[in-house]
C-alpha cells in the first residue's frame, strides 16, 4: 500500500502538469472557448483519467492517514459525460446512445461521495486547535445531510434493483457504491460514539431512544456498520467479489472497529443489572462473522492481517468490559471461530511474527486476572479519545515509522 502510494504521487504530478484538473475548454473574457479540432473521445478520457485519480487520492488519504494531494479549490473539471465506450465517436456523441444505465454513472456518484469524504475529513478530522467541537458536530450533521441526498440521487440500478438480478458489471458496481455509502456515514458519525453511553435501564428517561442529534448520530453510524458487514458477509460468501476492492479489507475493519468501540462505551456506562438489545446482539453476531471473513481473506504476508491483530485487540477490550459489567458475554459464543488464525498458524510475515500471541496471551491473562478482583467503577480506555484519535487507528496498520506512542489508540 506504500508502494503504491509513492507510484500514486508520481501519476498526480504528471496528471496536474498535464492541467487535467481543469476545463480544457476555460472561459477567456467572460465567453468560453472552442477548440474546432478537439476529440471528444480525448475530452472523455482526459475527464474520466482525472476523477479517477480524484477519488483514489481522497481513498488512500483516509485508508493512510496522510494530506491529499488535490484540493476542490484548484479544480474546476467537469465530470464526464453519461455516454458508455461504444457509444463515442470522434465528434461526439453516438445517434444510437442509450439515455440510462450507462457504465460512467457509477463513477461520476464516486466522485461527488469522494468530494464529501475530503471535506468531511478537513472538517471533522481537522487537527487545526480553532476547531471547535461545536463546529465539528454542525460539519458532521451538514455533510451526513449531504450524503443522504446523494444516496437518494442513485438510479434504480445501483440502488433498489436486486444485485443478483444484475450483470456483473453493474453488480460490481452497486457492491462498491453501497460500501462506500457506508464507509462515508461511519467516516462521518463515528466521533459521537467518543462519550455517548447508554443504560439500557428502563428507568432513563428514554436515553438510549432520545430523539437528539447525537443520538440520532449514533444510531446511523451502527446503522452504517450493520450495512457494511452485511455487504461484506455476503461477497465473502459469493467468493469472487470479497478480493475484487482493494479497500473492502479497511471498509470491513471500519466497521468492525465501530460495533467494538460501540460495545466497550456502553459497558463501561452500563449498569451490571442492564440487558442488551436484541438488535444489537445481532449486531455483535455479525461482526464476529464478518471477522474472521477478514482473517481468512488476508494472506500470511500481507499488510492488511495487521488489521486482525488490532481488532483482536480491541475485541478483547470489548469482551474485558462486558465481563467488568456483569452482562452476558456475546464473545464467548463463537470464540474458537473467530480466534485468530495468526495464533495458530505458522507462516506469518516478519512484520507480524509473534504479536498475535503475545498480544492475545498478555490481554487474555489480564482478563482471567482482574475478573477475580472487584473493582469499583470501569476505567473506560477510550475517555481520552479525540476525533483525530480514529485517524490514529485508520493508519495504524500501515504506518510502521509514524510515532503515536502517545496516543489513546494505543492504551489497550
Amino acid at each position: 500500500m506504500n508502494q503504491a502510494w509513492y507510484v500514486f504521487g508520481n501519476a498526480v504530478q504528471i496528471i496536474s502538469a498535464l492541467g487535467l484538473h481543469r476545463k480544457a475548454g476555460r472561459k477567456r473574457n467572460g465567453a468560453p472557448t472552442k477548440n474546432p479540432s478537439s476529440d471528444y473521445i480525448k475530452d472523455q478520457c482526459r475527464k474520466r483519467t482525472f476523477w479517477v485519480a480524484y477519488i483514489i487520492d481522497k481513498y488512500l488519504s483516509v485508508v493512510l492517514g496522510r494530506p491529499r494531494h488535490y484540493h476542490d479549490d484548484d479544480i474546476d473539471q467537469d465530470f464526464p459525460d453519461l455516454v458508455n465506450d461504444a457509444d463515442m465517436t470522434p465528434q461526439g456523441r453516438s445517434t444510437s446512445e442509450p439515455l440510462e444505465d450507462c457504465h460512467v454513472e457509477a463513477l461520476i456518484l464516486h466522485a461527488k461521495l469522494a468530494q464529501i469524504i475530503g471535506q468531511t475529513s478537513r472538517e471533522v478530522y481537522s487537527i487545526a486547535p480553532s476547531k471547535t467541537k461545536d463546529a465539528r458536530v454542525a460539519a458532521a450533521h451538514r455533510l451526513m445531510r449531504e450524503l443522504h441526498a446523494w444516496r437518494a440521487s442513485l438510479p434504480p440500478h445501483l440502488s433498489t434493483v436486486r444485485p443478483a438480478t444484475l450483470m456483473p458489471s453493474f453488480r460490481r458496481q452497486t457492491a462498491a457504491l453501497k460500501l462506500a455509502y457506508s464507509h462515508a456515514i461511519m467516516h462521518a458519525s463515528r466521533p459521537f460514539l467518543l462519550g455517548h453511553t447508554t443504560t439500557g435501564s428502563d428507568d432513563d428517561d428514554g436515553q438510549y431512544g432520545e430523539v437528539s442529534a447525537v443520538g440520532d448520530a449514533v444510531a446511523e453510524c451502527l446503522a452504517a456498520a450493520k450495512v457494511a458487514l452485511q455487504t461484506v458477509d455476503a461477497m465473502a460468501g459469493d467468493g469472487t467479489l470479497f478480493h475484487a476492492f482493494w479497500w473492502t479489507y479497511y471498509v470491513t475493519f471500519c466497521a468492525l472497529a465501530v460495533v467494538y468501540v460501540w460495545e466497550i462505551q456502553q459497558r463501561a456506562g452500563r449498569d451490571a443489572a442492564g440487558t442488551d438489545n436484541g438488535s444489537l446482539r445481532r449486531l455483535f453476531d455479525l461482526a464476529e462473522k464478518c471477522h474472521a471473513h477478514l482473517q481468512k481473506a488476508t494472506a500470511a504476508d500481507s499488510p492488511n492481517r495487521r488489521y486482525s491483530i488490532i481488532l483482536e485487540e480491541l475485541r478483547l477490550e470489548a469482551r474485558h468490559a462486558s465481563s467488568r459489567a456483569g452482562a452476558g458475554t456475546w464473545y464467548d459464543v463463537n470464540e474458537q471461530m473467530i480466534r485468530p488464525s495468526y495464533v495458530t498458524s505458522g507462516s506469518m510475515d516478519a512484520n507480524t511474527q509473534g504479536v498475535g500471541d503475545t498480544v492475545t496471551s498478555e490481554l487474555e491473562a489480564a482478563l482471567a486476572q482482574e475478573g477475580e478482583m472487584n473493582f469499583g467503577p470501569m476505567w473506560n480506555p477510550l475517555e481520552q479519545w479525540e476525533a483525530t484519535d480514529w485517524l490514529d487507528l485508520d493508519c495504524s496498520a500501515f504506518e510502521p515509522f509514524l510515532d503515536l506512542s502517545g496516543s489513546p489508540v494505543y492504551s489497550f
